[in-house]
């Protein structure tokens, strides 16, 4: 039945594209679906109840609308993540990730290319290339950005920082004021530092704690829109 594929792959692309999309939500759409099934198997026979017909075809306009609210956000995170490929198309520094997951879009830098060595301050290159993203951030709207600082697991021995998570919080801060002096909306910002509890790798080599030193970026779309229509469903 068309309404069947329709409404159980728009449920798999919700719960894809949020995990803030409840269970008891999930259950909630799924215990619909079953019972609107059942009732259509009652009366496919006679073909008599219009009523449940034009239930399901509500549900079927219902879902097309959180589909192309799905596909808007997507296409906002794609044009995102073009415009960030071009502007870093010439970098010379393989560490420069852009990664897409779940719906968001994760651009990591190095801190060696954004900061000295234990210090959160912004150096000249660092200023220069989130002057860049702030110029692209503000022709792509309808994204919140968290910028997220991360260190390894080396102890901080520099008095003006406790640790590295007081680190990775400062150089986070400093960011995002960097943004915002390049007229990113305060609003669409946030900082958060995780110190060394959030490595990508295991801190036994040089190496890995370079990969682990970081500063992310993680974008996502203003979903405000599909929450209220989740909710009406």
């Amino acid at each position: 039945m068309k309404f069947n594929a329709l409404f159980f792959g728009v449920i798999i692309m919700i719960l894809t594209f949020s995990s803030c999309v409840s269970k008891k939500k999930y259950d909630s759409l799924l215990s619909e679906k079953a019972s609107l099934e059942m009732q259509m198997k009652k009366t496919q026979s006679n073909n008599k109840d219009k009523q449940l017909k034009d239930e399901l075809q509500k549900k079927d306009v219902e879902l097309d609308a959180i589909r192309a609210k799905i596909k808007e956000s997507n296409d906002k995170i794609q044009k995102l993540k073009s415009a960030i490929e071009q502007a870093f198309a010439d970098s010379q520094d393989p560490d420069i990730q852009i990664q897409e997951k779940n719906g968001k879009l994760y651009i990591i830098l190095p801190n060696q290319i954004l900061y000295k060595s234990g210090s959160a301050e912004l150096d000249e290159k660092g200023i220069a290339m989130i002057e860049t993203m702030a110029a692209i951030f503000i022709k792509n709207q309808g994204l919140d950005i968290d910028v997220e600082g991360h260190t390894d697991n080396i102890p901080i021995s520099n008095k003006k920082y406790a640790d590295n998570w007081d680190l990775s919080v400062a150089r986070a801060v400093n960011v995002v004021r960097k943004l915002t002096e390049a007229n990113v909306n305060p609003a669409r910002l946030s900082a958060v530092g995780n110190g060394e509890f959030s490595p990508v790798v295991d801190n036994k080599t040089k190496e890995n704690r370079q990969q682990n030193r970081r500063t992310e970026f993680v974008i996502t779309p203003k979903i405000t829109g599909l929450y209220q229509m989740l909710n009406e469903l």
